[in-house]
């Protein structure tokens, strides 16, 4: 057993290429009915069928075009100028992404997903617990206010 798992764990490539990455991407988002398209340099644009829309960018890329994992990250005018308390106390109680915020803007970001040995459900399986978050996002930091 011992040796399987050493020959499994060296036959992992360190990064994917771009175009593997967006295979699984599309396929991801297709499964989950979403929509995708390119929004720039190595990141997409999803739009759910919950109506959010949310960017997913290849993340720790090397020049070569090997990605090691995927961000998925939706950010809002802050209107309604939410202190950067507010911010840390969602951080603090939330363990599906986090907040950041900046003088215009309030950011909610999910954790990389690594892109090592995931298929496109597990993919599909993150882009649609984010589309719940991200519609959620309003009301669940305004708990903290």
């Amino acid at each position: 057993m011992a040796l399987t798992s050493i020959a499994l764990v060296a036959s992992v490539q360190p990064a994917i290429t771009d175009d593997f990455t967006d295979a699984l991407v599309r396929q991801a988002a297709r499964d989950r009915e979403m929509t995708i398209e390119i929004a720039g340099d190595r990141q997409y644009r999803v739009d759910a069928p919950n109506g959010m829309s949310f960017t997913v960018r290849r993340t720790a890329c090397n020049d070569n075009g090997r990605c090691q994992g995927l961000a998925m990250l939706k950010c809002w005018n802050d209107d309604v100028g939410i202190s950067v308390a507010t911010v840390n106390l969602f951080n603090q109680n939330e363990n599906f992404g986090r907040a950041y915020k900046d003088r215009t803007q309030i950011c909610y970001a999910a954790y990389a997903i690594a892109n090592n040995g995931v298929t496109p459900a597990y993919i599909g399986s993150n882009l649609w617990v984010f589309s719940r978050r991200v519609a959620g996002f309003g009301s669940a930091i305004q708990n903290y206010m």
